[in-house]
C-alpha cells in the first residue's frame, strides 16, 4: 500500500502545478486583453475626441458663417429699405412735378374752348360753323383769335378748337352754353338726317391727361357719386347736392374715393 501511495503523490503535485500554470496564463491573458482593450478604447476615445473637436470646429465655422450671412442680410435689408424709401420719395417728387406740369399745361388752355359734336365735311368752313355757334349762344366772335378742327381716329371724337384772346371771353361762352341746348341742325344744313338732332357741346379745352382723368372719374364714380364735372381746368366730384365738392388731381385721388 505504501508503494502505491508514493506512486500517486507526484501525480497530484504535477496536476497542481499545471493548474497553477494555467491560472497564471489566464491571468496574464486577461491582463494582456485588458491592456489591449484599454489601449483600443483609449485610441477610440482619442479618435472620437478628435472627431468631436473637428465637428466642433466645423459647427463654430458654420455658426460664424451664418452670423456673417445674417449680418450681410441685415445690411441688405437696411439698404433695400433705404432704396425703397428713396424710390418712394422720388416717385412722390416725380408725381408732384408731373402734377405741376399738368397744371401749367392746363393753364395755357385757360382761354381755349372746344366745340364738339359737329360732323366734319370735306368743304366745311370752321369759322362759319363757330360763328353759327356764337349766334346760338348770343355771343360774338370778335374776341376769337384762332379756330381749327382737331381730327381724331373716329368722326365722333373730332372737335373744333376755339382760342380766345382772354379767359373772360371764353368763360362767357361756357356760361351761355350751360343754359342752352344746341343741335347739329342749328349749325349746319349739310349734315346727314341721322345726325341732325345730335347735340353740340361747348366745353373747356383740356389736356390729354386731364381728359383721361375726367373720363376715368366718370367711369369709376358712376353710381356712387351723383356729380362729376370740370371747372377752370380742375375736376370735382360730389356724392349728392348736400355734400361738398371733392377735388380730383390724380388717379390716386380717384382710387381713394373708390375705396
Amino acid at each position: 500500500m505504501s508503494k502505491r501511495s508514493s506512486f500517486f503523490i507526484p501525480e497530484e503535485e504535477s496536476d497542481t502545478d499545471e493548474v497553477k500554470t494555467i491560472n497564471v496564463d489566464v491571468k496574464k491573458l486577461l491582463h494582456d486583453i485588458t491592456i489591449k482593450m484599454r489601449k483600443t478604447i483609449k485610441e477610440e476615445l482619442e479618435t472620437f475626441q478628435d472627431s468631436l473637436e473637428f465637428i466642433g470646429e466645423q459647427v463654430s465655422r458654420i455658426e460664424e458663417t451664418i452670423k456673417n450671412q445674417n449680418t450681410k442680410i441685415k445690411h441688405l435689408e437696411n439698404k433695400n429699405m433705404e432704396l425703397s424709401n428713396q424710390n418712394k420719395n422720388l416717385e412722390l417728387r416725380l408725381s408732384a412735378m408731373e402734377q405741376r406740369q399738368q397744371e401749367t399745361d392746363q393753364k395755357l388752355l385757360s382761354n381755349v374752348l372746344e366745340v364738339a359734336g359737329i360732323p366734319s365735311t370735306p368743304d366745311e368752313n370752321v369759322k362759319d360753323l363757330v360763328q353759327s355757334v356764337a349766334s346760338k349762344l348770343n355771343t360774338d366772335t370778335k374776341d376769337v383769335r384762332e379756330i381749327r378742327r382737331i381730327t381724331a381716329r373716329t368722326e365722333k371724337s373730332s372737335y373744333i378748337i376755339v382760342e380766345m384772346n382772354t379767359k373772360t371771353s371764353r368763360d362767357k361762352w361756357l356760361q351761355e352754353a350751360k343754359s342752352r341746348t344746341i343741335q347739329v341742325k342749328d349749325i349746319t344744313t349739310t349734315t346727314p338726317p341721322e345726325s341732325a338732332s345730335a347735340r353740340v357741346y361747348v366745353r373747356e379745352a383740356l389736356t390729354h391727361s386731364m381728359k383721361a382723368l375726367l373720363y376715368n372719374a366718370k367711369q369709376k364714380l358712376r353710381g356712387s357719386y351723383q356729380f362729376v364735372w370740370c371747372k377752370s381746368g380742375k375736376i370735382f366730384a360730389k356724392k349728392d347736392e348736400n355734400t361738398k365738392p371733392i377735388p380730383i388731381y390724380c388717379l390716386q385721388d380717384l382710387d381713394n374715393l373708390v375705396k
